[in-house]
């Protein structure tokens, strides 16, 4: 029920900003089918064109950088440059975005101080600028190797070192700290993310459904998670153990 009123939320969003067309200029209008409305052809020529698209190598390519995904009309808005008077805590340049919708976005935190900023990124690969920005750990074959994995541990851990964790470095500026959600961009990653261990649950549900594990906490000596651990909300709700989550 919470998911399909998202999902009506979203539509309704949606549709709210398209342009209405004239009628008496429009004479050959698209009609768009719900999927019990579609024809078996059409139904069958969607699901070939979906199995044709996954055969196809990534548009993305080497070039991360170069997505469309940073186009400052269409997309979240480029890398950060370094900004004339914005320094940092430690007086260096702040990597401001100058460009995008979020380009006069102002941030209060900044990890664990509160500190108003602008949205700062960094693109890298750990030694230059941008680099590859870490794309060897989110090719299609490195997600592929994740999603063959059978335990929760593995999986955690591998999704977590390369798909999650390489883009939050590999963008830098403020997608880095704790306070990551700055960056809007935060929400499009992390949905692929619980994407991906929805659908390494479903393929085999019974078992990965419940399938969970590891310390409660990074210290080194933390006992391991149980699905009866307690999820705190800090007020903001109430709290609720790991096994109740829908």
């Amino acid at each position: 029920m919470r998911s399909a009123l998202f999902l009506s939320a979203g539509l309704s969003a949606s549709a709210s900003i398209i342009p209405r067309q004239d009628a008496r200029t429009c004479t050959a209008p698209e009609k768009r089918l719900e999927w019990r409305q579609m024809t078996v052809e059409n139904k069958k020529q969607y699901i070939e064109s979906v199995q044709c698209l996954k055969t196809k190598p990534s548009k993305l390519g080497d070039d991360v950088s170069g997505s469309a995904i940073w186009d400052p009309e269409t997309g979240f808005g480029g890398n950060g440059v370094p900004h004339e008077t914005e320094k940092d805590k430690w007086k260096q340049p702040r990597n401001c975005v100058p460009d995008g919708p979020f380009k006069d976005l102002r941030l209060e935190y900044l990890g664990l101080d509160m500190e108003n900023h602008c949205l700062a990124r960094n693109f890298n690969n750990g030694t230059s600028f941008p680099g590859d920005m870490f794309s060897p750990s989110y090719t299609k074959e490195a997600v592929e190797n994740v999603m063959a994995l059978t335990t929760y541990p593995d999986f955690r851990y591998d999704l977590e070192g390369t798909p999650h964790g390489a883009i939050h470095s590999a963008v830098g500026g403020d997608l880095s700290p704790p306070t990551s959600p700055n960056d809007p961009i935060f929400f499009l990653h992390h949905v692929q993310i619980d994407r991906l261990w929805y659908l390494w649950q479903q393929a085999n549900p019974e078992v990965r459904n419940t399938d969970f594990g590891g310390p409660i906490t990074r210290a080194s000596t933390a006992p391991d998670t149980t699905l009866e651990d307690l999820m705190p909300f800090f007020n903001l709700t109430a709290d609720i153990k790991v096994s109740e989550i829908e």
